[in-house]
């Protein structure tokens, strides 16, 4: 059985603590769906939304959680009712939770969606590959919603090798190309020769208004503070991971790491741990020392306590350059689009998913011919 759930505060107090249990208890848990993560992302970016929550039971226990906002928008141009999943601004991504082998839970949510009034088009952004959405969007299918999934990007993340299978002095870096790790070795050896002094890390899992400002200090102390994209220069943003921050910690799930060398703050790392799973959601160094590329030697240091704290899942988040030296290992993220199967649904979906790629199509060709 499917229902949609108003965010309103009554009805959020009943929901939430079987929310937070249902988070708790899933293997495939990710902190883009845990209720605070939901709760902070409204407070900050979206205040004057209306969100409301899709659930799925079964003999009463709540399996799976679709948070949504609700709105009338334009969308290619036409007017649509549109329900999205909450995409956060900085991590671009989004997970939907669902309790471990809770088959029922994409049917029961499709069963609602033929008799709930009031929509046009269901959108569920930037998911991993084989998750519920997945599933979602191929019982919506098999039910006549007209329903598109589109890739959207890739990101990286590290597996750390348990006590019984670990090999070498640092294993956690087993999947590290060579070239890096003789960058790392020399920057470490550079620092030691220059200051005398190794550098050190330091991990704080409480929300402490020194510690997380000493992080969004470094981290606008470069280039994302020349350019406004630091944390510290929107309010918003401070707000949302000042509670999201406050949230977490109070699970023991917020890790701020630092690396230093004696009195000096060289690197940081904003992160959350969900389970097994340690997800690094931002990071940046002091580019006085660049030459030493301090944010890899942070990086080392950070994967070396997490493995020996029994993290085994290290998500580095989006696929750029840098990262690749890391890892070659990715998690694909698509979209899901799902279109109401009324005559008007009908006619998005078919505007979407085959007139406007050819109208694209002639556009791109108009460009190229010369004038």
């Amino acid at each position: 059985m499917a229902e949609l759930v108003p965010f309103g505060a009554a009805a959020l107090r009943e929901l939430l603590p079987e929310w937070r249990g249902l988070w708790a208890g899933a293997r495939d848990r990710e902190p883009f769906s845990h209720p605070d993560w939901v709760a902070a992302y409204l407070a900050a970016f979206e205040p004057a939304a209306t969100p409301v929550v899709l659930t799925a039971r079964l003999d009463g226990a709540l399996i799976a959680v679709v948070p949504l906002i609700r709105e009338s928008t334009i969308l290619d141009g036409m007017p649509v009712r549109l329900l999205r999943a909450l995409m956060n601004p900085h991590t671009f991504r989004v997970h939907l939770l669902t309790a471990d082998g809770a088959l029922q839970a994409p049917c029961a949510i499709c069963d609602y969606l033929t008799s709930m009034p009031g929509w046009d088009v269901l959108a569920i952004p930037r998911f991993a590959r084989d998750g519920f959405p997945d599933h979602l969007g191929h019982c919506t299918s098999c039910h006549g919603f007209p329903t598109m999934v589109l890739a959207q990007f890739a990101t990286r993340y590290m597996l750390m090798p348990d006590a019984a299978s670990a090999r070498g002095d640092e294993p956690w870096l087993t999947d590290v190309r060579p070239e890096l790790k003789k960058k790392l070795r020399k920057g470490w050896r550079q620092v030691l020769e220059e200051y005398r002094i190794e550098p050190a890390l330091e991990t704080h899992d409480a929300a402490d208004p020194a510690q997380l400002a000493r992080f969004y200090d470094i981290e606008a102390s470069g280039w994302k503070g020349r350019e406004g994209t630091a944390i510290k220069c929107a309010p918003d943003t401070l707000q949302f991971y000042n509670a999201v921050a406050q949230a977490f910690a109070a699970e023991g799930a917020l890790r701020l790491h630092f690396l230093g060398v004696g009195n000096v703050t060289i690197a940081g790392a904003f992160s959350l741990v969900a389970g097994d799973q340690m997800f690094v959601l931002k990071w940046s160094y002091d580019e006085t020392y660049s030459k030493y590329r301090p944010g890899n030697l942070l990086a080392r240091e950070m994967l070396r306590d997490a493995s020996q704290h029994g993290i085994r899942t290290v998500d580095l988040g989006g696929d750029a350059d840098y990262k690749r030296e890391w890892t070659s290992r990715t998690r694909e993220h698509e979209s899901l689009y799902v279109f109401n199967n009324t005559m008007y649904g009908k006619l998005l979906y078919a505007y979407r998913a085959r007139l406007r790629p050819y109208v694209g199509e002639l556009i791109r060709s108009a460009r190229k011919r010369p004038a």
